[in-house]
């Protein structure tokens, strides 16, 4: 009975540290996993969203750059000449493209390749008209170019601000989600560890009862002598 007895606690031992041990693997696997989705969120973040964000500061700041070049070129405010206006314009122009193709080399959400292709067509509407607005002064239509600047320029130039307010909505809304999902993943990260330290007290207490049944079994058995 005595044999009969610890063979059966052991292998309700086994049968129980088994499971919990099947139990910590797949809680290991899961645990993994969520860190290296939290890991690619958190990256998607800053490449998808971050840096397409500030980029679309300096887009806008651009194009203020220019309007505001072409305007002091038209009052006089500044001693450059319409070849000089001609060549900044061209360096904020090549500066833009540069930045509209890294955004899009990044994970687009649902709008922005359609904002995106909005803008650029008013870069280059916008880019034709600086031209044709530089080309009138310099053919000493001077108030013909002011008009052209300030009536058809201004709504380009609105059009393509209209442009980058849509796709800085488009990445707040994205990067609110990418925020959601991260809180997500981190409270599943939070369970997973709870049970584990859950399974570790479950080992220690079968430990506990092995050894406390192993102290009943070897305890010798005290004669009685009855009267």
């Amino acid at each position: 009975m005595k044999w009969s007895f610890i063979i059966e606690q052991k292998l309700k031992a086994a049968g129980l540290l088994f499971g919990i041990m099947v139990v910590t693997v797949l809680t290991s696997l899961s645990m993994k996993h969520a860190i290296q989705d939290m890991d690619q969120t958190v990256t998607s973040v800053y490449v998808d969203r971050l840096q397409p964000a500030i980029d679309i500061v300096y887009l806008s700041e651009n194009l203020y750059i220019k309007r505001l070049l072409l305007d002091d070129f038209l009052s006089g405010r500044t001693g450059l000449t319409a070849t000089d206006v001609r060549q900044k314009i061209s360096q904020y122009d090549a500066q833009s493209q540069k930045m509209v193709d890294e955004f899009r080399k990044t994970k687009l959400a649902e709008g922005e390749g359609v904002q995106l292709d909005g803008f650029q067509k008013r870069m280059a509407d916008y880019a034709q008209l600086e031209h044709r607005v530089l080309r009138l002064h310099e053919s000493g239509q001077a108030a013909a170019a002011v008009q052209l600047l300030y009536g058809e320029g201004s709504v380009i130039f609105g059009r393509g601000i209209r442009n980058l307010h849509e796709l800085a909505h488009i990445q707040a809304a994205t990067g609110r989600e990418a925020v959601d999902q991260v809180h997500r993943q981190a409270a599943g990260g939070s369970i997973n560890a709870m049970l584990l330290v859950a399974l570790a007290l479950i080992v220690g207490f079968v430990i506990q009862a092995l050894i406390y049944n192993s102290k009943l079994v070897n305890r010798p058995v005290q004669n009685i002598h009855l009267n």
